[in-house]
């Protein structure tokens, strides 16, 4: 994953990620809060994630100064309940021209150039074991709400079935 330092507002540092799989640029909840100001809700909104098919609640806001390599930019900014700081989105990318050279690890914003950092997540940092707390019956053709914590301190995770037993509902929950 490809990140690049940004300053959002008067001064909140941020690794924002290069995500051209993002269709919009995003910018986590409990980093919104962070900035200084008041930055007015345009419109609250649904966004899909990539790849999970998960709906989460967000919502427009702006404008957002937001500063990369020197250069500031004011635009509106989606804002969900996302593990990374910030993404940055296609819109941004094609709105401003950025251009990416993968094999520099460099990102070219009108004519100046920004390294980008290379991080490798392990799997192992985004899966976490959820104990159930007793054993429980349910029977077939019917619902239960089976207690269960877990394992590993997690600031924003999603729970969601493995195996086709048991249906879970996928969920989002704050930790």
């Amino acid at each position: 994953m490809f990140r690049i330092n940004a300053t959002l507002g008067d001064g909140l540092v941020v690794q924002a990620v290069i995500d051209t799989a993002a269709e919009v640029t995003l910018v986590s909840d409990r980093v919104l809060k962070k900035i200084p100001g008041d930055i007015p809700v345009l419109e609250q909104v649904s966004v899909m994630t990539a790849g999970l098919d998960l709906c989460m609640t967000g919502a427009i806001v702006g404008p957002v100064k937001n500063e990369i390599g020197g250069q500031t930019f004011i635009e509106k900014v989606y804002v969900a309940p996302i593990e990374d700081s910030m993404l940055l989105g296609l819109d941004f990318m094609r709105k401003h021209g950025i251009k990416i050279d993968i094999p520099r690890s460099t990102i070219s914003i009108r004519d100046t150039e920004v390294s980008m950092n290379e991080e490798v997540v392990s799997d192992s940092l985004r899966l976490a074991k959820i104990k159930v707390n007793k054993s429980m019956s349910v029977p077939p053709n019917s619902v239960g709400f089976v207690p269960c914590s877990v394992e590993t301190k997690l600031d924003t995770f999603v729970v969601e079935g493995v195996g086709v037993d048991l249906i879970v509902p996928m969920s989002v929950h704050t930790g």
